[in-house]
C-alpha cells in the first residue's frame, strides 16, 4: 500500500472552504471542462483533471482522457499537492517512494507522469489541483509550467465567480418562495380560528364538549403559529448575522447543549410520558456558529415531540472522522417515503401540509437545512410509517 499523505495543518479551514463552494458531485459544466482540454492541449498530455480533494475521496470536477468520477483518497497524488504552494512535478512515479505502490501506478498502464498546480484559495486552502498526467515518462517546460499556473488560477477564479452567482441566485429564490410558504403557513390557522369563531356565533351556545374539542383545536393552531414566527425571526437574525459578517464560529461542546435543548420540551414530553435520552459522549465538540445548533437542536426536538405520542425522544453523536454526526431520533407516528423525498424541496413545499398536524414541519426542515449549509453542514431524513423517524445532520468537528 502506498503511504498516505499527511493532512494539512488547515484541514479542518480547508474542508469548510471546499464544502462551501458547492461544488461536489455537481454536473458537468462546460467551462471546466474547456479548461483541462486546454490543459492537455498546451501539454500534449493524454489526461488532464481539476480534482477536489474530500474528507476520503479525490472527486473531479472536469476531466479529460478519464473515466472515472473519483478515486480514493489514499490514492490521490493530489494529497500531496495541497501540501503546499508550488506545483507538485513527478516525472516517474514507479521511481517515487511515495507513489511507487500506489494501485494507479501498479496497474497495467499505469501513471508515471504527474504534474499538480494547486488550486489555492483566497483564504489560501488549498482545495485540490489542476493537474495533467501520462502513463509514460515526461518533462514539462517552464512554458508549460507557466501556462498550466496561469490556467489554475483561472479555475479559483471561476470557482469564486460561480459560488458569487449561486449565492445570489439562492437568496433571490428563497425570498420569493419563504413569502409564498408563509402566506400558506400563517394564514391558514388564522383562517381556521376566523372560522370557528363564526361557527361559535351563528350556532349560539354549543355543547361543552364540542366546544372544548373547537377551542383544543384552535389552541393548537395558533400556537403552532407563534412557533412557526419564532423559528422564522431567529433564522432570518442568523442569516443576517452572516451577510453582514458578524457570524463567529467558536468550538462548541455538544453535550450540554442537548441537555439544555431538551429541557425545553421536558414539560410537555412528561405529559405524554415520553423518555428523553441524551447519548452525546462528554466532551465531544463540535465547530460553528452556536445560534445555529441551537436552532437546528430545537427545530428536531419540536417536531420529535409534535409527532411522537410514546416510547422515547433520543439525541445521539458520534465523530467520523473530521465531522460530528448528529441524530435526533423518536418512536412517532413516521413519515412516508413519498413525503420524504418532499421534505428538502421548496418548490414542492406548499404539498407537504395536507396531513393533519402537518403545517409548518417542512418549512422548519427547510430553514434548518439552509443555515446547516451556511456551516457547510447537512440535514437528511430516515423514517419508517408506525416506527419513528431519524433526522441526521452534521458539523465540521
Amino acid at each position: 500500500m502506498p503511504p498516505e499523505a499527511p493532512f494539512p495543518s488547515n484541514e479542518k479551514e480547508r474542508l469548510r472552504t471546499l464544502l462551501s463552494q458547492n461544488l461536489l458531485d455537481t454536473p458537468s459544466e462546460e467551462m471546466f471542462n474547456e479548461l483541462v482540454e486546454l490543459a492537455a492541449t498546451l501539454t500534449d498530455m493524454p489526461i488532464a483533471l481539476i480534482s477536489l480533494l474530500d474528507t476520503e475521496r479525490l472527486w473531479f470536477k472536469a476531466r479529460h482522457g478519464l473515466e472515472v468520477d473519483e478515486v480514493p483518497r489514499t490514492q490521490a497524488f493530489c494529497a500531496y499537492t495541497i501540501l503546499d504552494s508550488i506545483p507538485l512535478i513527478v516525472e516517474d512515479a514507479s521511481q517515487d517512494p511515495r507513489f511507487a505502490d500506489n494501485p494507479l501506478v501498479l496497474a497495467e498502464s499505469g501513471i508515471r507522469f504527474y504534474a499538480g498546480i494547486p488550486l489555492e484559495m483566497k483564504d489560501g486552502s488549498c482545495l485540490g489541483s489542476l493537474c495533467v498526467l501520462d502513463r509514460q515518462k515526461r518533462t514539462l517546460n517552464t512554458s508549460q509550467i507557466a501556462s498550466l499556473k496561469l490556467l489554475a488560477r483561472q479555475v479559483v477564479r471561476l470557482f469564486e465567480q460561480r459560488l458569487e452567482l449561486q449565492q445570489s441566485a439562492n437568496q433571490d429564490s428563497l425570498q420569493r418562495q419563504l413569502t409564498r410558504v408563509i402566506g400558506s403557513d400563517l394564514r391558514n390557522p388564522i383562517w381556521n380560528a376566523e372560522v370557528f369563531l363564526e361557527i361559535l356565533d351563528r350556532q349560539g351556545l354549543l355543547p361543552s364538549h364540542a366546544a372544548r374539542d373547537i377551542a383544543e383545536r384552535m389552541h393548537a393552531d395558533l400556537h403552532q403559529s407563534s412557533h412557526l414566527l419564532e423559528r422564522l425571526l431567529a433564522w432570518i437574525e442568523i442569516r443576517q448575522q452572516y451577510r453582514e459578517g458578524q457570524a463567529i464560529a467558536e468550538e462548541i461542546e455538544l453535550r450540554p447543549e442537548v441537555v439544555r435543548a431538551l429541557h425545553t420540551i421536558r414539560t410537555p414530553a412528561n405529559v405524554k410520558q415520553l423518555e428523553l435520552v441524551n447519548a452525546v459522549p462528554e466532551g465531544l465538540k463540535v465547530w460553528g456558529h452556536r445560534p445555529i445548533l441551537t436552532f437546528v437542536l430545537h427545530h428536531l426536538l419540536h417536531n420529535a415531540l409534535r409527532f411522537t405520542e410514546r416510547g422515547h425522544i433520543a439525541v445521539t453523536a458520534s465523530q467520523q472522522g473530521p465531522e460530528i454526526h448528529i441524530t435526533v431520533a423518536d418512536t412517532g407516528m413516521g413519515i412516508s417515503a413519498e413525503r420524504q423525498t418532499e421534505l428538502f424541496d421548496w418548490s414542492r413545499r406548499q404539498t407537504l401540509g395536507d396531513q393533519p398536524r402537518s403545517k409548518g414541519l417542512g418549512l422548519g426542515l427547510l430553514m434548518s437545512q439552509e443555515l446547516l449549509r451556511l456551516e457547510q453542514g447537512q440535514l437528511w431524513c430516515e423514517s419508517t410509517l408506525g416506527i419513528g423517524s431519524q433526522f441526521h445532520f452534521r458539523l465540521l468537528a
